[in-house]
This record gives C-alpha cells, structure tokens and sequence, in this order.
C-alpha cells in the first residue's frame, strides 16, 4: 500500500496547486464578465468556481483514502475517491442546467458586450486551464484525479466556445451568439460527465472493474492443477488501484497440504494476470469420486 500512498500524497499536492490557480483565475472571470455584461464569460467564472469546490472535495478525499482500515472500516477508506468523482460529476450536470436555465433567458432578451473582452479572456483562460491539466496529469492519475481533469479539460473547451462567440459578435454584431455558446458548453458539461459518473456508481456498488473479464478470472482459476469448480466468485474494487476477490474452489484428490499450496498458487497467479492483491479463496474437497470408489468396492465385495 505504501506505493498507492505515496501517489495519494503527490495527487494531494498537485489537486492543491491547481486549486489555488483555478480560484485566482474564477474571480476575475467573474469580475470581468459582471463589468461588460457577458454570460458565456459569466457561465466560464461560475463554472470555474465549481471546479475550486471540486477540488477541494477531491482534496479531502484523497486524505480520507490515506487513511488505514480500522475495526469500523476494515477495508479502509480507498473508496472515498469514487464518492468525490461521483460529487464532481453531479456538480457539473447541475451546472450545466444552470447554464440552460440562464441562457434561454439571454437568448430571449439579449445583453449588449464586449467581443475583444471576451475574446482576450477567454485565450487567457485556455493557457490558465491547459497549465493545470498538465499539473494534474503530472503523473499518475486515479478517477478523482481524472474527473478533475476533466472539468478543467471542459473549461478549454468552454473557452474555445466563448472565443467563436466573441468573434461572431464583432463579425455579425449579434449579442445573441453569447447565450447560444453557453448552450454548447452546457451539453459537452453533460457529455462528459455522464463516463465519470458512471464509473463512480459502479465501483460505488461493488461491480467488477471495467478492465476485468470475470469469465477469463473464472478460467484462470479453474485451470489451476486438481481444481473441480469454481463458485460464488466476486471481484470489486477497494480502491483506484486494490481489486478484491473472494470465491469457493472445489478441490479433487487433494491432500490439505496439496489445498493450501493450490490456493497460494491461484492467488499468485491472479495478482500477476489479473492485478487482483486481495484474494480470499475457500477450499472445498469433493468426496464423491472417493464415495465411488468406496461403493464399489463394497459391491465387489459383496
């Protein structure tokens, strides 16, 4: 585990660095979107604003996941992270429908604003937001720390949008073409979130990780030398990086010895296929071959 800390610490370090940038760089968005009556700048601070808030949840989380088990938690706190993706990911599409709310009014009623200004902070912005994707992808990245990315990968392209707007508006002189950006930006905000939410509700309830086939688990380990079955196979994830396992194996013409160094084989063999470091394998020993045998010798015998 003290390999998974030590990326814990430094997803910490990073998550605080670019909470720092995002909040600096939300305020003057808001700022200056309030001074020249623009949505899409508006829609880009309030948005930036919910990224700060994420990354102090996903903060808070990769400490909570730091912790050991205990007696009330005896698998640990790895999970906490799934349950901030799962937060960041439910901000975002309920941001996004703030978006749709404000600007079918905006399109409704159209507002007077600057194209340059809006062009100027918006190229600002994609510099601003690129540099803390680079300090979050600076090695590993868990799914806490993959949502994060995502948000702020959204805001570049929030800024692109808001850019096509301020162009259209000195082209055209159409303010309408503020609120009709923000609506892009909004269902790319839904689109992408949809994968990390679905991610978070998975591991949340237990579901066998994306990259793992259980039938190819099963097969590994009903491969294994006197094996007979395989049963009440489950396979979930403790953290980002821990796949538990837990099964019952029927065990042919196996002495106890012969059981215990099968089932350290199995598990060998599943944490090297399969990544799988916490295994818990029960072994049953099938007697019908033996009660057979016996029945037939005692008919022979008769």
């Amino acid at each position: 585990m003290d390999g998974e800390q030590g990326m814990q610490s430094a997803s910490t370090t990073r998550i605080g660095g670019a909470f720092i940038i995002n909040t600096i760089y939300s305020i003057i968005l808001l700022i200056v979107g309030l001074l020249v009556g623009s949505l899409a700048i508006i829609s880009n601070g309030e948005h930036s604003i919910v990224d700060s808030f994420s990354f102090v949840v996903a903060y808070v989380a990769a400490r909570v996941s730091k912790k050991e088990a205990n007696p009330k938690h005896t698998y640990g706190y790895g999970l906490s992270i799934y349950v901030s993706a799962f937060t960041n990911a439910a901000l975002l599409i309920g941001f996004a429908i703030l978006v749709f709310y404000f600007g079918y009014f905006r399109i409704m009623h159209p507002l007077p604003t600057s194209g340059n200004v809006i062009i100027a902070t918006s190229a600002v912005g994609i510099g601003v937001s690129g540099s803390i994707v680079l300090l979050l992808r600076r090695g590993e990245a868990d799914l806490n720390v993959k949502s994060l990315s995502l948000h702020v990968i959204i805001d570049v392209l929030t800024f692109i949008g808001t850019i096509i707007a301020g162009i259209l508006i000195l082209v055209t002189g159409d303010y309408v073409f503020d609120p009709l950006i923000s609506f892009f930006v909004g269902f790319v905000m839904i689109f992408s979130a949809y994968g990390i939410l679905r991610d978070s509700i998975h591991a949340l309830l237990e579901g066998v990780p994306p990259w793992i086939e259980l039938n190819k688990v099963r097969e590994a380990i009903q491969k294994a030398p006197n094996v007979g079955g395989v049963h009440d196979l489950h396979v979930w994830q403790l953290s980002s990086k821990e796949i538990a396992l837990s099964c019952h194996i029927t065990m042919r013409n196996c002495e106890l010895e012969e059981c215990t160094d099968a089932v350290f084989d199995i598990k060998s063999d599943l944490k090297l296929r399969f990544g799988i470091s916490h295994a818990t394998i029960e072994s049953e020993v099938d007697t019908s071959h033996q009660k057979h045998e016996d029945l037939r010798i005692t008919q022979n015998h008769d």
